[in-house]
């Protein structure tokens, strides 16, 4: 992932790992960094692993769970993020 260090961005992508992020207007180093990931097989590898578990934290089973806990937060019956089998 290429993308601006803009808004929620950076908490969203969690940490540089998993993406390339490029301060705003720098059109330039947007361009470089849009360049180099496929072209380094290892840097390519890496940053896909890392999205790959952060877009984990944004499956519909995870999203669901969080909605379960905001409205039902005393509720026992309510799973956990990682308790529920896959």
């Amino acid at each position: 992932m290429v993308s601006t260090n803009v808004g929620d961005i950076p908490d969203l992508v969690g940490d540089s790992v998993a993406a390339l992020l490029v301060n705003p207007h720098d059109c330039g180093q947007l361009a470089v960094n849009i360049e180099e990931l496929p072209s380094d097989d290892q840097l390519a590898a890496r940053t896909l692993l890392a999205v790959r578990r952060v877009a984990k934290n944004f499956s519909w089973k995870a999203v669901r769970i969080c909605l379960l806990q905001v409205y039902y937060p005393s509720n026992p019956a309510v799973p956990t993020v990682g308790s529920e089998p896959s």
